[in-house]
């Protein structure tokens, strides 16, 4: 399984860059954060799993691959990332840590509208945005990373984030969709 990561998305077309399948916690497992992630910044993010494989797929297509969404979290060490970029270094051992990323249960698609994403830290929100901002659609995603890529089933891409958010250890995070509740961790 690939992890894709599209860093922004939404104020600018950002990079792509990949993540190992051991940095994906299981559905409502609890977060682990190592020490050199601390203070970690979290991203919201809409997610897409692919639902065959393919190859070099068209545009017009492309809406064929995948079929569910769900809301995921991506953690980054946002000190060691930008030592890693100063140096001109790789960034995976900022971005690609065991336990980087959640998500949520996934959900039918339907056609793609707007959705709206929200992460709740208790009760109180740490962030909350509306898809329809987003620059470069799904299906435009699916299609430019296929030129590149094969894609199987499984292969999760993350679509960009505007924003990113702090949090504490011992803080359950609930990932939102649409006003419904997708998955509930605990960041440790």
């Amino acid at each position: 399984m690939k992890i894709f990561i599209l860093s922004n998305n939404y104020t600018e077309i950002g990079s792509i860059f990949m993540i190992p399948d051991t940095a994906l916690n299981q559905i409502g497992r609890p977060a682990f954060l190592p020490d050199y992630a601390l203070p970690a910044v979290g991203r919201a993010h809409l997610v897409i799993r692919i639902n065959r494989l393919g190859k070099g797929i068209s545009e017009r297509f492309s809406s064929r691959y995948f079929s569910e969404i769900t809301v995921g979290v991506h953690f980054t060490a946002s000190q060691l990332l930008k030592e890693l970029q100063e140096l001109r270094a790789p960034w995976d051992l900022a971005v690609g840590f065991d336990g980087a990323a959640s998500i949520g249960r996934f959900v039918p698609m339907g056609k793609f509208c707007n959705h709206h994403i929200e992460i709740l830290a208790g009760k109180k929100s740490l962030c909350e945005y509306d898809t329809q901002e987003m620059l470069v659609k799904p299906n435009e995603i699916v299609a430019k990373l296929s030129r590149t890529y094969r894609l199987c089933q499984g292969d999760l891409i993350f679509l960009g984030s505007p924003m990113s958010f702090s949090t504490d250890i011992d803080t359950r995070i609930t990932l939102s969709l649409d006003g419904s509740s997708l998955s509930s961790f605990m960041v440790k």
